[in-house]
């Protein structure tokens, strides 16, 4: 009786998810911008992803760079901003990040050299409230060569965990000694954790034949 309650919850909690994605309500996405490039999008590479990019409704986690030219004709300067990591509440149908416009690029580099450079974050048209977190990088020649990597880390210190784009909450516990978010689904203590990371990373007919599984068990 209780394998069969736990299997229930189970269902509803992985569930909860696709119930709302069929309810009708429009998927939000980034719009695009010339001047802000997108880097990653809620923990995926957006090299990986179609444009344009498919957020949740609710929390999303951006990792984005001012890529800007400055000036005009012949003295038109390229001018590229450490990345950013935005987090913003999205409930709406439409995003938008971007940046101010600058007279020369001593004035862009000024403001970037800020731990809170003046990003302007809209849904829908309308000012939306964020958190900015901008990214250290590594000491060397390439101090971004890894983003992948870093973002991890500074996830793993947040007690963040994405799967297929979507977040499950970690517990400090279920963070302790993991060297890289990588590999936290192998070292989490909690049993639920697991199964909600393990349902994120299946296709859809595997979910599909999993929740067939849960039903009969």
């Amino acid at each position: 009786m209780k394998l069969k309650i736990w299997m229930s919850a189970l269902v509803v909690l992985l569930t909860s998810g696709a119930v709302n994605a069929n309810t009708g309500d429009v998927t939000p996405t980034i719009k695009s911008n010339k001047v802000v490039e997108v880097l990653f999008v809620n923990g995926q590479d957006a090299d990986d992803l179609q444009k344009p990019f498919a957020l949740k409704p609710g929390s999303n986690q951006l990792v984005v760079k001012a890529n800007l030219s400055i000036g005009h004709g012949d003295k038109r300067t390229q001018f590229k901003s450490v990345p950013y990591i935005i987090t913003t509440n999205v409930m709406g149908n439409e995003l938008e990040i971007d940046v101010p416009r600058f007279r020369d690029v001593r004035q862009a580099q000024q403001m970037f050299e800020s731990e809170q450079a003046d990003w302007k974050v809209r849904v829908d048209g309308e000012e939306a409230e964020f958190a900015q977190y901008k990214m250290p990088g590594k000491k060397g020649m390439f101090p971004y060569s890894e983003l992948d990597q870093q973002l991890a880390e500074y996830n793993q210190a947040q007690g963040v965990y994405f799967a297929n784009g979507k977040e499950v909450q970690l517990t400090k516990e279920e963070m302790i000694n993991t060297p890289t978010q990588t590999q936290v689904a192998t070292k989490t203590h909690s049993s639920m954790t697991k199964a909600k990371i393990a349902y994120l990373e299946m296709s859809e007919s595997e979910r599909e034949a999993f929740l067939k599984w849960v039903s009969q068990q």
